[in-house]
């Protein structure tokens, strides 16, 4: 069922169970730990940026870790991890710890890069090394959870217009034999969960030779973190968590909800907005139809078929470029289909997501919803929640049998780790609402909505305070560039639409108002 939140009473009465931060100077490593961690290092597995050396700014290894703590005699298995050396006129010995979202998606592949180059400078420059760990599962470490038997489906289900119902016959079956082919390897499916996860990083620290260290977490990587303080809080200085995700509420049941909030706010914005209203004076009722009208007539757009519920869950993912949005709705409602030619693909993250690692979280933590739990009342909560939980439910009772977490982990954290909470009026997976409910439990915690944010982007804003407070982790960083925040639409107008590659087509004129 929908897990709650609880009040603070209420978590007193697991105050015994929940560990909190002492603050203290202790190492970061537990002491009943007997397994010593050990890194190994090698080549990294990912092209780094031009002028980045490997083994001199980044150097890569594995940290061996046991694949269930509890025992710590038995199977190993191994991390992938990256330290970027820090840069600037000085170093402090506590590094940032990244924890990154999915679950399923490689650090390695997609955050590396972006750290390691032009872009990840400010980081770099902060003094502090940034450690990357590939989540156990993940792409690059040791067992790789990976499900190509279920991308082999989903590709065919796109080729041949498939709907959700269809396809999901077969994705349950491929994600049976993906089980199957694991377990022949002798990998415990039961053993990648956030619980043992979370036990991983102090070894990672410990490995690595900090004695302290900072997190960052992101989407996901917000509620690994939170494991991380209630059951090994030594040694962490300060977190940061972005797009908070919390512990006692079900993300996945609150999506379609939130996912109207988000489009109707824009709508609103927009109709504030002079140039936008100008240009797109019917952008609401020009996006009601044609969701409509392509749910009743689907449009086949390269290798695949959209349906308007299609395109209300890919615009939902474009938030994180909010000036942008109303051009792309008033393309599509025109007849310019170049935009979703760039989705007709998929992802792309095929060949570096680990849906293993995705399912084994999910069923052992998150498959605990009905449709009775989300809001269904408009077409965007509908489109939202399509093969939700069906697909879910289906997949963790019919091919990912996984031991199921006690109910304990789910109560929220209590913590006095000093700690920055931050969420964006439009994140459509973990919304603002969700912010208190992770803040109430940490006592030494602020919190900050950023006004034209989406899910788990990070913009100048967002780093300058999450380094300023990691800088000093005693009081609030300064917020004033929230106040500062705004969005200019693109407005080239509704003939005009510029899409992702750069190229510029003209579509026909919006039809005259009523």
């Amino acid at each position: 069922m929908l897990r709650f939140a609880f009040s603070l009473a209420t978590l007193t009465v697991f105050a015994s169970v929940a560990l909190l931060s002492s603050g203290s100077n202790a190492r970061a490593e537990d002491p009943e730990v007997t397994f010593k961690p050990t890194f190994a290092g090698t080549t990294c597995p990912v092209a780094l940026p031009a002028g980045v050396r490997d083994g001199v700014e980044v150097r890569c290894g594995y940290v061996t870790v046991p694949e269930r703590h509890a025992r710590p005699e038995g199977k190993t298995i191994q991390l992938a991890v990256a330290v970027v050396q820090a840069g600037g006129e000085r170093t402090v010995a506590d590094p940032i710890v990244i924890l990154d979202g999915g679950p399923g998606v490689s650090s390695m592949s997609l955050t590396l890069p972006f750290v390691a180059g032009p872009m990840g400078a400010p980081l770099r420059d902060a003094g502090r090394d940034i450690v990357l760990i590939e989540q156990r599962g993940n792409y690059h470490s040791k067992p790789a959870l990976t499900c190509p038997e279920v991308f082999g489906v989903l590709s065919k289900a796109i080729e041949t217009d498939q709907n959700v119902e269809q396809r999901r016959g077969g994705v349950v079956t491929a994600y049976a034999a993906c089980r199957e082919r694991h377990k022949g390897l002798g990998v415990d499916l039961s053993a990648y969960n956030s619980v043992e996860n979370a036990a991983d990083i102090p070894m990672v620290v410990q490995a690595l030779k900090y004695d302290r260290y900072n997190v960052y977490g992101v989407s996901y990587g917000t509620q690994l973190a939170q494991h991380l303080l209630r059951d090994h809080p030594q040694g962490i200085r300060s977190v940061v968590l972005n797009s908070v995700m919390p512990m006692d509420a079900n993300v996945n049941a609150a999506v379609p909800g939130s996912a109207e909030r988000a489009f109707q706010l824009l709508f609103e914005l927009c109709r504030k907005d002079t140039a936008c209203t100008s240009a797109y004076p019917r952008l609401e009722a020009e996006f009601d139809a044609i969701v409509a009208q392509l749910n009743t007539a689907p449009r086949k757009v390269g290798a695949r078929m959209f349906t308007g519920d299609d395109v209300v869950r890919l615009l939902s993912e474009e938030f994180g470029d909010l000036a942008d949005m109303p051009r792309k709705i008033a393309a599509i409602s025109h007849g310019d289909t170049s935009w979703l030619a760039s989705k007709a693909g998929g992802s792309g993250a095929a060949g570096t997501e680990s849906l293993g690692l995705l399912y084994s979280t999910i069923c052992a933590e998150d498959a605990d919803f009905t449709r009775n739990d989300m809001l269904l009342e408009t077409q965007i909560e509908r489109a939202m929640a399509a093969g939700l939980p069906s697909d879910i439910l289906a997949i963790c009772a019919g091919a990912w049998n996984v031991d199921k977490l006690p109910k304990l982990v789910d109560y929220a954290v209590l913590s006095d780790v000093p700690a920055v909470l931050m969420t964006g009026e439009f994140d459509v997976i973990t919304p603002p609402t969700f912010l208190p409910l992770v803040g109430a439990g940490m006592s030494k915690s602020y919190q900050f909505r950023f006004p034209t944010g989406g899910h788990a982007d990070i913009d100048p804003c967002k780093l300058t305070m999450m380094l300023a407070f990691i800088e000093d982790p005693s009081k609030a960083p300064n917020s004033a560039c929230i106040g500062t925040s705004s969005v200019r639409f693109n407005t080239a107008g509704p003939g005009i639409s510029t899409l992702p590659d750069g190229l510029n087509q003209a579509v026909p004129p919006a039809p005259p108002a009523p």
